[in-house]
């Protein structure tokens, strides 16, 4: 008989596993970690609610797995007893939670999501309100310092990085230049083309302009793209008729006999160096256009050098000492050109110098009107410069989260001149829009990590649903479009007041005062009006070049993406259905729009572009083309 040995039980070949990663603080001091939580060397330090792991790379142990269950069970049992029903995982608040994560246009969640993914949903909403801090950095390329808040996305983003994988925005780029918050492009505005030594002349200014026929190209792009959405010359008609009178002085130009050159420029009239001024502010933002929608890089450096002409004048006018209407008028348009060429700071300041001089004229006081009642409400007690002034610091404030530099009324009084008024166009819905985001902007004040309470939020979100409900009655211009105009001006406003609505649930959700079901309830809200954001913007790049142009539709836009892709490739679920596959190409032509020869760093719209590239690799697994079309 053959002896038969017992073989050893066979094992299975174990998987090498990588080495895990160190929680932040350990990882930042280059110390050895347990991968503990909370570690001991964070206890050791006092500090271990710093503790915190990447869900990505680092798997969960055994004791760690049971209590994370025990966890996601204790949340069952707290959101049961606030909503009891037989069936606790098919109840009907839990039934409108699931179908909220399906976005828009084929999103889809398993029909088996536990309350587990909620408790990890909860736990990232814990870290990011606690983690997101203001931040003041320096940016590696320019070298140039930015400030933004901590409301603000960016830093919301921020905090949501210690989640992802390193690497996940591009090398040796910040956080800012993926949000666009500095200044990637050759600033023009303070800068003279001309010798400083040397005596500017009547014939200077005119041969700084092009042909007639460009200078006429240009104004009209200006007033068909950029004029209907940002009103800043009040009559276009009194405009026209100096245009004409300036061409006529540039074609004679062309003659050698006229004397008009010998004339020095600072002997001109002060309020025709300012009209000049006006003049080559409206050719800068026209041939901005132009670029948009030729593609033509050549006019990049033609419109920053009617900015640099613009500025010119003002300078000669000296419109530090005597501001004047058309001064304003003229620094706003220079403004808005800078912030559409990726300048947004340097927007800010001259944005300060509108508002200073608006109110030495007092143009931020009501006006009055002519409907006679002793309590008028009405939208148009607003000189219409305040009114443009209001809506880019709105803007330019609440994607940097800094406080406001126009004060304006309570934001129930604005709401209750929409309430008051007969018939409404899109620019009233537009400006209480904005005042509600200067009033929201303004209650952080100075202190950078002050936190809003929910109730206040939940008012604002009344406020906010209310003025939707305004802008989509009988009575406003809103309600039912009858023309192109009036077609785009709906699509540009939902994004306005879906991406202000978004960011309010987004606060909502983080809010530590409000109960866990509320808490993901106002997530669902904040993924659906950010899906909302996307899916408008896409529409509107396809009817007008302003999508592409305007820098707040472009943030907005971009803002909302990246943190949808981030929450996407945290949770491992579908949020925005195919929205994605549009939006990196998209972007990426506007990447390439802003790559000219003088720039002297990478676009900040490429790095963005980037950086939600890596996002959706991470979710996906997919890597994302966006530069095939690229030469």
């Amino acid at each position: 008989m053959v002896p038969t040995t017992e073989q050893p039980p066979r094992t299975e070949p174990r998987r090498r596993n990588r080495r895990p990663k160190a929680c932040p603080p350990c990882r930042a001091r280059k110390v050895r970690c347990d991968y503990q939580l909370p570690c001991r060397t964070c206890v050791r330090r006092q500090h271990p609610q710093l503790c915190s792991y990447n869900s990505l790379d680092r798997p969960l142990l055994t004791e760690e797995r049971s209590h994370f269950e025990d966890a996601a069970g204790s949340l069952t049992d707290r959101i049961a007893s606030k909503n009891p029903h037989p069936s606790r995982h098919n109840s009907p608040a839990l039934q409108a939670q699931r179908q909220s994560w399906s976005g828009v246009e084929g999103a889809a969640i398993p029909s088996d999501t536990s309350l587990k993914d909620l408790a990890q949903l909860t736990i990232i909403l814990d870290h990011t309100a606690k983690d997101a801090t203001a931040s003041c950095e320096t940016d590696a390329d320019t070298g140039k310092v930015t400030f933004v808040g901590c409301r603000a996305l960016a830093n919301i983003f921020r905090a949501l990085l210690s989640y992802l994988p390193e690497h996940t925005i591009p090398p040796s780029t910040s956080v800012e230049a993926a949000f666009g918050l500095t200044n990637r492009t050759i600033s023009q505005p303070f800068i003279s083309l001309w010798n400083t030594t040397a005596r500017v002349t009547v014939g200077d200014i005119l041969r700084s302009l092009p042909s007639a026929e460009a200078c006429l190209k240009y104004y009209r792009s200006y007033q068909q793209i950029c004029h209907p959405f940002f009103p800043i010359i009040p009559d276009m008609g009194a405009f026209e008729g100096y245009l004409c009178v300036v061409l006529e002085r540039l074609v004679a130009e062309a003659d050698e006999s006229s004397s008009s050159s010998t004339h020095l420029a600072a002997h001109l009239p002060r309020a025709e160096l300012v009209r000049y001024a006006l003049l080559f502010a409206v050719l800068a933002s026209g041939c901005q256009s132009c670029l948009v929608s030729e593609g033509d890089h050549q006019l990049a450096l033609s419109s920053r050098v009617f900015v640099a002409c613009s500025f010119e004048c003002l300078s000669l006018a000296n419109h530090y000492v005597v501001p004047s209407p058309e001064t304003i008028q003229t620094i706003l348009i220079l403004a808005s050109v800078n912030c559409n060429d990726g300048n947004p700071s340097v927007s800010m300041s001259m944005l300060g110098i509108a508002v200073q001089q608006a109110q030495g004229l007092g143009l931020h006081c009501r006006c009055e009107c002519t409907c006679g009642l002793p309590s008028c409400h009405c939208p148009q007690i607003w000189h219409p410069l305040w009114r443009a002034i209001l809506i880019m610091d709105s803007n330019l404030s609440m994607i940097y989260d800094r406080v406001p530099i126009t004060p304006l009324c309570d934001r129930l009084s604005c709401l209750q001149s929409l309430v008051c008024a007969s018939h409404l166009e899109f620019q009233d819905c537009l400006f209480v829009l904005h005042s509600l985001q200067i009033q929201w902007q303004s209650l952080g004040g100075h202190n950078t990590r002050a936190s809003i309470q929910g109730d206040v939020i939940e008012s604002y979100l009344k406020h906010i649903a209310h003025l939707g409900q305004i802008a989509r009655s009988d009575k406003s211009s809103l309600s039912s479009p009858n023309s192109v105009q009036a077609t785009l001006e709906q699509l540009l406003f939902t994004v306005h007041l879906d991406f202000f609505e978004g960011i309010l649930h987004l606060h909502a959700a983080i809010a530590i005062t409000h109960s866990t079901e509320t808490r993901v309830c106002h997530f669902h809200d904040m993924v659906s009006k950010f899906c909302s954001v996307m899916s408008t913007y896409l529409k509107l790049r396809r009817l007008s070049p302003i999508g592409e142009l305007a820098w707040e539709l472009n943030r907005a836009s971009k803002s909302s993406a990246l943190l949808l892709a981030s929450f996407e490739a945290i949770l491992q679920v579908n949020l925005s259905g195919r929205l994605f596959d549009q939006l990196p190409h998209l972007l990426s032509t506007s990447a390439r729009r802003r790559k000219w020869r003088d720039e002297p760093a990478t676009s900040s719209c490429s790095a963005g572009i980037k950086t939600l590239c890596r996002l959706l690799e991470l979710k996906s697994g997919v890597p994302v083309e966006v530069t095939k079309k690229a030469k």
